[in-house]
Formats: C-alpha cells, structure tokens, sequence
C-alpha cells in the first residue's frame, strides 16, 4: 500500500492535504496589496491636471506619477472631468479656462512585500 493510500484507497484526500500545505507554504512568503482612491487630487491647492505638460503624457502616464509622488506603484484606473484650473505634476505648469481637464479621482495601487507588514 502506498502511502499516499489508505486502506479505503482514498487518494484524492491525501493529495488535496498534500495540495493545500503546499499553497500555504507559496503563499506565506506572498505580498499583499494597498490600495487608496484619491478624489479630485489636488497639489498645491490646485486641481491636478490630466497631463504631466503642455498636453503631453495625458491619462495613464499623469495618473501613474500622481500614484508614485503618493508613494503608491502605479495607478488602477483613473477618471477624468472637465475643470477651470489645474496643475501639471511634471513642470508646475497651469492650465486657467473652459478647456481644462484634471482628474476626477485616481485609485492607486501597491504592492505591499509580506516582511513590511
């Protein structure tokens, strides 16, 4: 007889206990995530603009180094809305009038490593 069978032949048990402290070992060494939603961010007092300059780098790119000046990794999504007066993260440049367009809100995310918890 195996040792991995019983004398029921019940090896599927065996094999699923073996599985699970298998998956227990992997994941205790495994990283968590923090995630934080930032709404309307703002720098400066001002609201922070889609872009990092003169309408270069928009969305995603702006989005990620709002995350990364917050001390997060990067950006999950990110929403955008028309806004009077913004900030750009990269030159401190300002966008004044109906043409602006800053972030709604930003939600940022990053992988936190298990020996820092």
């Amino acid at each position: 007889m195996s040792p991995l069978t019983s004398s029921t032949g019940s090896t599927a048990i065996s094999k699923t206990l073996i599985l699970s402290a298998i998956v227990l070992l992997i994941t205790a060494g495994a990283s968590r995530a923090t995630v934080r939603e930032f709404f309307a961010p703002r720098v400066d007092g001002k609201r922070l603009d889609s872009c990092l300059a003169d309408a270069q780098d928009c969305g995603k790119p702006a989005a990620d180094a709002y995350c990364k000046v917050q001390g997060f990794d990067s950006a999950l999504l990110f929403q955008r809305e028309a806004v009077t007066d913004t900030i750009r993260l990269a030159n401190g440049g300002s966008c004044t009038g109906p043409s602006c367009n800053g972030f709604k809100q930003i939600k940022c995310y990053a992988l936190t490593p298990a020996s820092s918890r």
